[in-house]
């Protein structure tokens, strides 16, 4: 997903401290770990606001982080023997 929301034109989110819901899509981005700094640093993302797919590939990069999240908590409840 993370891959597919770079190729489609997404666009990270920014801490910008007023938006409650654009401060969850920061920590959605952020749970993307590495991938997340690379892209950053390199300048990976290929931003163009009037793509048609760019709202899709902005919601693909933070939904990548939250199943990203979501795998690790399902791992520690697993490793706890919370889950089978």
């Amino acid at each position: 997903m993370f891959i597919v929301g770079l190729l489609i034109h997404g666009r990270f989110f920014e801490d910008t401290g007023g938006n409650p819901l654009a401060l969850l899509a920061y920590f959605g981005d952020l749970g993307n770990g590495i991938l997340f700094i690379i892209a950053k640093k390199f300048s990976l993302l290929n931003i163009d606001f009037s793509a048609s797919t760019f709202e899709y590939g902005t919601a693909y990069l933070a939904t990548s982080g939250f199943l990203n999240f979501m795998v690790a908590i399902n791992a520690y409840d697993i490793a706890k023997g919370k889950k089978k």
